[in-house]
């Protein structure tokens, strides 16, 4: 009996500073395992790892990791088992009825899969939806979701695979359980189902730092709060607890006008002209979970006015109608955006 693993300690480490570096130890640990039980290679794109959000009992999203792979790759796993014994897949209308070939325009209501197992006397069954698990994508020019390019091109393959992985999990559930196709994790029209948000949020995070320290290196002030050494969240710099008040304001005679708050700190002002160019928190925020490419990837000061005046009035609402249930990477963007617009309103005494 060959006791050799199907990873070799090299390709192990090889794998935890490349494919699963954004991940815990305990996630790669995990994921390793399932190559190993499974045989599937994580360099050849068999199978690999990604993050969904999925909800506690309060209603909390958090990240967990998900195994992905391709629909031969889970029917390798069936076939080395000896007991696969083929499968056929039906397509159905709106009818009722089950066809072998789908040659209508429309879009299949469902596809089935009958899968054979040689050990059984029954067939296992994987029924799958079109609503349920068609990928969807949204258009920014007529704001609705639309079907995406693959599904729309390959409604019969497509809904075929998710029909087909329900079967074999069914058929092999020791060897193919929490094993999922890329094609059943597209039906959800939240994009960050389909991204790894923490990479997201580290790359950004990045890119953010990148540009505070370019504008520090060009002398622009980035206001921190002095008393926790940590910068202000977007809300705290939209909403200050008192308003900076002009110095020019103060009676000559009278005592220095109080200092505005850390969070709204301007800088001194020069002797002559508008005050010396401040940075503030949310103008190095790097866009990521709005999508529209007009946005997507800019910075939030880079934004014009009118650009601010369209988001206010057509993303963010839609946003907090539905805040409970979007992503850290939407909300991340709403924030800064809000302090953007709250910062673009107020009333300037230059």
């Amino acid at each position: 009996m060959n006791d050799t693993p199907f990873l070799s300690a090299q390709e192990i480490d090889v794998l935890k500073r490349t494919l699963l570096k954004q991940f815990t130890e305990d996630e790669q640990e995990s994921f390793i395992r399932q190559c190993q039980r499974t045989l599937l290679d994580p360099f050849s794109k068999q199978i690999f790892a990604t993050r969904r959000w999925q909800k506690d009992k309060q209603g909390n999203k958090t990240p967990t990791l998900t195994t992905v792979t391709s629909i031969m790759g889970l029917t390798a796993i069936a076939v080395r088992t000896g007991h696969y014994d083929g499968c056929v897949i039906t397509w159905a209308g709106k009818d009722g009825v089950w066809k072998d070939e789908w040659l209508e325009d429309e879009y299949p209501v469902a596809a089935k899969c009958v899968l054979y197992h040689k050990e059984r006397s029954h067939p296992e069954v994987g029924i799958a939806r079109w609503e349920g698990y068609v990928g969807r994508a949204q258009d920014y020019n007529t704001k609705r979701w639309e079907v995406t390019d693959f599904w729309a091109r390959l409604p019969d393959f497509m809904i075929g695979k998710c029909a087909k992985a329900q079967a074999l999990r069914g058929a092999f559930p020791d060897q193919c359980s929490n094993l999922y196709i890329s094609e059943e994790l597209q039906g959800g029209i939240s994009e960050a189902d389909e991204m790894d948000d923490v990479a997201k949020i580290s790359k950004n995070r990045e890119k953010e730092e990148e540009l505070l320290k370019a504008a520090a290196s060009k002398g622009v002030k980035v206001v921190e709060n002095k008393s926790t050494g940590k910068r202000p969240t977007p809300a705290e710099a939209a909403a200050p607890a008192e308003p900076p008040k002009p110095v020019a304001a103060a009676p000559p005679e009278a005592p220095a006008a109080q200092e505005p708050p850390d969070d709204l700190d301007m800088g001194e002002p020069p002797s002559e002209g508008p005050p010396a160019e401040s940075a503030k928190p949310w103008q190095y925020h790097v866009i990521t979970g709005l999508k529209n490419p007009k946005f997507n990837g800019r910075t939030v000061g880079d934004l014009s006015v009118a650009e601010l005046q369209a988001v206010e009035s057509q993303w963010l609402p839609k946003v907090r109608a539905v805040w409970d249930t979007v992503n850290s990477l939407q909300k991340a963007d709403a924030e800064a955006f809000e302090a953007a617009i709250a910062y673009s309103k107020m009333e300037k005494p230059w």
